[in-house]
């Protein structure tokens, strides 16, 4: 059986829009990489592998140097380290060639202050956390015809509870949406859920040796006693700026949330309509204030521009694009198709006779001339 591969980023580009998929996926278009996503992946990196290079202030002085070795013991060798990083990573991308989408000349080095703030703000917080139990822990399951896979951040266990943890950066106030029914999120869930399934030492590490072949859908994808955390990198910073400015509305930087069974059916159906809408050549642009955010948007412009040139219009008037459509066309009848063809020909025809006929006067009127 052939399956379709579905990884968090396909799964999140076709949850944000179906073009954005098309783009990306079918198409094969690069996003674009943008200083929020290099930020993003630095803070991610540095998070995964903090207590590698953890050490003490001897450690770091003898291997910092050192490939695998100590690079920081404190907040502020941790800072110093990691700005390092940022610059090191912007002139690569200049040496390189590879397209960064700077908002202005010059950003890529004027953001080394707000990474060292961040990075210093943000070192006691990873430290009192402690060591995870699970990092970067990968998981793939098939369910039909679909194989999910995708890498969970971190796993704890707090209290009794298996905490399963996922690092957002940037703004640090999540809406309650996104908070309860992140797509990725609840793939941990099931992925967790398939791991115990399928390892029983990795089920009795969590506690649930004895329940592990309940999930995986016998009878629950979902584990509600999993319980969920979005840790907001950005947090400690926002944090120290507002209490100096006087105001008492902080960001979290835990934040709890839950998943439910419902919530893994919300991606499946999800699903089912993007499958069907590819199947069927329904592919369309879902417009709105997300376009000025979307890694995709230059190519979109692009594309949705070129379509002048592209619309043909069949006899009732519906405009039907030749890679975007609106959900509501109706199926092309073989007897249009063949009118369509026939209808360009004629038209193709008169064009070349009419610029034979120009051509033909012209010339009689430089004769004349």
């Amino acid at each position: 059986m052939k399956f379709v591969q579905w990884t968090y980023s396909k799964l999140d580009d076709a949850n944000y829009c179906i073009l954005r998929y098309y783009l990306r996926w079918v198409e094969g278009y690069k996003k674009l990489s943008t200083p929020a996503f290099m930020k993003g992946t630095l803070f991610h990196d540095a998070i995964d592998h903090f207590w590698d290079k953890l050490g003490t202030e001897e450690e770091v002085a003898k291997t910092k140097n050192k490939k695998n070795g100590k690079k920081y013991f404190d907040a502020k060798s941790f800072s110093d380290y990691l700005s390092g990083v940022w610059i090191s990573k912007v002139i690569g991308a200049e040496h390189s060639g590879r397209k960064i989408n700077w908002d202005y000349p010059g950003q890529g080095y004027s953001m080394k202050p707000k990474i060292h703030e961040i990075a210093f703000c943000l070192f006691p917080y990873i430290l009192e956390r402690g060591k995870p139990l699970y990092s970067e822990i990968p998981f793939q399951f098939i369910l039909g015809n679909r194989k999910f896979n995708g890498r969970i951040d971190e796993i704890r266990l707090k209290n009794g509870k298996v905490v399963v943890t996922d690092f957002k950066s940037g703004t640090p106030f999540m809406k309650e949406i996104k908070r309860d029914h992140d797509i990725q999120m609840t793939m941990y869930n099931v992925g967790i859920g398939s791991l115990c399934y399928a390892n029983e030492e990795f089920a009795k590490s969590l506690g649930f040796g004895d329940i592990r072949k309940t999930f995986f859908g016998h009878p629950n994808f979902v584990n509600e006693n999993v319980e969920h955390e979005f840790i907001m990198i950005e947090a400690p910073v926002r944090i120290k700026q507002l209490q100096q400015m006087g105001k008492t509305n902080l960001p979290e930087f835990s934040l709890k949330t839950f998943r439910k069974e419902n919530h893994f059916y919300e991606i499946l159906k999800m699903l089912d309509g993007v499958e069907a809408s590819l199947k069927n050549g329904i592919v369309y642009p879902q417009t709105g204030h997300k376009c000025d955010y979307c890694v995709m948007k230059e190519i979109c412009k692009k594309r949705l521009e070129s379509l002048a040139f592209e619309i043909p219009v069949d006899k009732t008037g519906q405009i039907i694009m030749s890679f975007a459509s609106p959900t509501y066309k109706l199926p092309v009848k073989k007897e249009d198709v063949e009118s369509h063809q026939l209808n360009l020909w004629d038209r193709l025809k008169s064009r070349y006779f009419l610029r034979k006929r120009i051509k033909k006067a012209q010339k009689t009127l430089e004769d004349s001339v």
